[in-house]
């Protein structure tokens, strides 16, 4: 399975039109394709997050577009994501096999906030909680490109044996 982001989509648009017109275009069942909320921006010009199988977003992937009803929205393949726990936040693993002490369930990703969700956060700029907590840098939003913690150990090692290559 795989995620696409569904853009341009307009706001008479059902979650159902959607995976029908996903599961057609690639071959699939429509049982296969979960769609996510519509979020609509102010110009009602909607945006979802579907998940399908990797041959469908490969069709998609191909074409650039999709029909949907009178629509052609436009596809982007979203990067696979890493395991991350909802209790500490960090990656490699999930709730059930965390062993960190710290519990950050309550935390916004975006501002690391309690009480309220990312979806809901009113902050203009972004603070990961995580970074904030091990006192490195964390003008960013946590699991961005800037969060060394989640980028993963191994692939932060890589990136910066690959910056010493290029600065000698």
């Amino acid at each position: 399975m795989g995620e696409i982001r569904v853009m341009d989509l307009d706001e008479s648009i059902s979650k159902k039109d959607i995976a029908e017109s996903i599961a057609g275009a690639g071959e699939c069942r429509e049982e296969e394709v979960k769609v996510g909320e519509i979020r609509l921006s102010p110009a009602k010009l909607g945006t979802v997050w579907v998940r399908c199988p990797l041959t469908v977003i490969h069709k998609l992937n191909n074409a650039k577009h999709v029909q949907i009803g009178w629509i052609r929205a436009r596809i982007q393949t979203l990067a696979a994501r890493q395991l991350q726990c909802y209790r500490c936040l960090e990656t490699g693993h999930i709730r059930h096999q965390c062993q960190n002490s710290v519990d950050r369930s309550s935390l916004c990703y975006f501002c690391g906030g309690e009480d309220h969700k990312a979806r809901e956060c009113k902050a203009k700029v972004p603070k990961c909680p995580i970074c904030t907590d091990s006192g490195r840098p964390a003008d960013h939003r946590l699991g961005s490109d800037k969060c060394k913690p989640c980028l993963g150990q191994a692939i932060w090692c890589k990136l910066v044996l690959t910056k010493l290559e290029q600065t000698h």
